[in-house]
C-alpha cells in the first residue's frame, strides 16, 4: 500500500511539473510572437513614413511627371521606400511610361529608370474619348485638355487598331514623307482608305501586301508626269488601278 501511494504521489508530481513546463513554453512562445509582431509593425511604420530620396533617369517631360508623382506619393504617406510599391504606383499615375525599372540603391534611396511610350496615332473610343495609341496599337490614355499632337487619326474599330498601327509604322520606316502628310486612316469593307493632306486619298487592300502597295504607289508618283499632281488612287484591284486628280471625279 505504501509503495502504491508513493507511486501515485510521484506521478502527481511529474504531471504537475509537466504542466508547469508546458505553461512556461506557451508563455515563451506568446512572448516571442509579441516581439515579432512589434518588430514587424515598427518596420512597416518605418517603411510608411520613411523619407525617400530618388533619382529619375527618363526623357525630360516624362521625368517631370514622375517627379511630381513621387512627391505626391511622399506627401500621402504611402510606402515610398518599397521598389515594387513605387513601380505599381507610377504605372497607375504616369500612363506615358513604357519601360520602368525601380531599384533600391541605398537605404531610403531609389533609382528610377523609365522610357516613354511612342505616340503613334489618335483613336476615338466607343465612349467618345480621343485616345493616344502607342506603337503596339494599344490605347493607353485620353488626350488631355489643351494637349496638341500631330498624329494621324485612326477612324477604325478596335479590331483594326493593331493592323492600322502596323501600317503606319511601316510607312514611317520606308515612306516617311507620305506619313508626314497622312491625316486619317479608315478601315472600309475592302481595304484601307488613307486621307493625306491637300485632299489626296489612297485606297489600298488589307493584308501583308499593303505596305508593298504603298511602296509601288510612291515609286509611281515619283515618276515624271505624276510627281506634280495631287491624286486620288484606288489600288484595291491588283491588276487595275484607278488614278484621278484629287480635285476632280474623272478617271485617268
Amino acid at each position: 500500500m505504501a509503495r502504491t501511494n508513493r507511486r501515485r504521489l510521484t506521478e502527481t508530481v511529474m504531471l504537475a511539473r509537466k504542466k508547469r513546463l508546458q505553461w512556461a513554453s506557451m508563455r515563451l512562445t506568446v512572448a516571442l510572437l509579441m516581439v515579432m509582431v512589434m518588430v514587424t509593425a515598427k518596420w512597416l511604420i518605418g517603411q510608411r513614413f520613411e523619407q525617400v530620396q530618388w533619382r529619375v533617369e527618363a526623357p525630360a517631360l516624362l521625368k517631370k511627371h514622375i517627379e511630381e508623382s513621387m512627391q505626391n506619393m511622399q506627401a500621402s504617406g504611402l510606402w515610398g521606400a518599397r521598389p515594387a510599391a513605387v513601380r505599381d504606383y507610377l504605372r497607375q499615375q504616369v500612363r506615358d511610361i513604357d519601360q520602368l525599372e525601380v531599384s533600391r540603391t541605398l537605404p531610403g534611396s531609389l533609382r528610377i529608370v523609365a522610357t516613354a511610350r511612342q505616340f503613334t496615332a489618335l483613336w476615338e473610343s466607343p465612349e467618345g474619348l480621343v485616345m493616344l495609341v502607342d506603337a503596339e496599337g494599344r490605347p493607353f490614355r485620353s488626350l488631355e485638355r489643351g494637349e496638341q499632337v500631330d498624329l494621324p487619326f485612326l477612324r477604325v474599330d478596335r479590331a483594326h487598331l493593331k493592323a492600322a498601327v502596323a501600317l503606319i509604322k511601316g510607312m514611317q520606316a520606308t515612306q516617311a514623307p507620305w506619313l508626314a502628310a497622312l491625316s486619317e486612316v479608315f478601315a472600309d469593307l475592302d481595304g484601307w482608305r488613307l486621307n493625306l493632306s491637300a485632299g489626296q486619298q489612297w485606297l489600298i487592300p488589307f493584308g501583308e501586301e499593303s505596305l508593298q502597295y504603298v511602296k509601288n504607289i510612291t515609286e509611281l508618283l515619283q515618276q515624271e508626269g505624276w510627281n506634280r499632281g495631287i491624286w486620288r488612287i484606288d489600288a484595291r484591284q491588283a491588276r487595275r488601278w484607278f488614278i484621278r486628280p484629287a480635285a476632280s471625279q474623272g478617271v485617268t
